[in-house]
């Protein structure tokens, strides 16, 4: 069971599992509520949002072959939730601008970013690609993805989604990472939590749950 970002690691890990050569579960059965969408630790999975989270937005060579690297429109949330409200204050109005037209964070990078750049291209190297490693000395991101993501979660799922919450479509989109005939979704008409006067029908979804693993 995970509350938003619990949600988003408990939704990750189950991804990475399926990733393993033996791919057994980890899990019998999971409940995400209020969930965003989960973060790959591998370069093989997701789309590649550096461009969002990154620190920089010049010379993000591809990290694999037909990897996605815009996010979704409707997934993009408040830049300075992105960066962080520290960030966003240090960078505004430095080295152009911060936020593009579609609420995207960029930075236009000088030359004192040359070395986080050439970082960023030494991603895609074949060494690093070739052993699949999650390690590197710029930081990258990968978001799973149904659009370029195969991998389901197969166990039974409960997905309990705000109709008020900033991440309603992040839920929505996880939903679909999950086997559709496996997953039960509740909608309530509040914002990022958990309403008490939902309790009674969340805990039948639970007791259903239960029954389905």
């Amino acid at each position: 069971m995970g509350f938003s970002q619990g949600a988003a690691l408990a939704a990750s890990m189950l991804l990475h599992r399926l990733t393993t050569p033996t791919g057994a579960p980890l899990f019998r059965a999971a409940i995400f509520i209020c969930s965003p969408l989960p973060f790959s630790s591998n370069l093989w999975n997701g789309i590649d949002t550096r461009r969002y989270f990154g620190p920089s937005s010049r010379a993000l060579n591809p990290v694999r072959r037909d990897c996605p690297t815009e996010i979704p429109s409707y997934l993009v949330t408040d830049p300075r939730y992105l960066r962080g409200e520290e960030w966003f204050e240090e960078h505004e109005g430095k080295q152009g601008r911060v936020g593009d037209e579609e609420g995207r964070v960029v930075i236009d990078s000088d030359s004192s970013d040359a070395s986080e750049s050439e970082s960023d291209a030494s991603l895609s190297s074949s060494s690093e690609l070739s052993r699949g490693s999650s390690r590197s000395a710029s930081p990258w991101y990968q978001m799973f993805h149904h659009t370029c993501d195969e991998i389901r979660i197969q166990i039974p799922t409960v997905n309990i989604i705000g109709l008020r919450d900033q991440w309603r479509l992040h839920s929505k989109d996880l939903i679909r990472l999950c086997d559709e005939g496996n997953t039960a979704v509740f909608e309530h008409n509040g914002g990022h939590e958990i309403p008490r006067y939902a309790s009674e029908d969340i805990c039948d979804l639970v007791e259903d749950l239960f029954l389905r693993c």
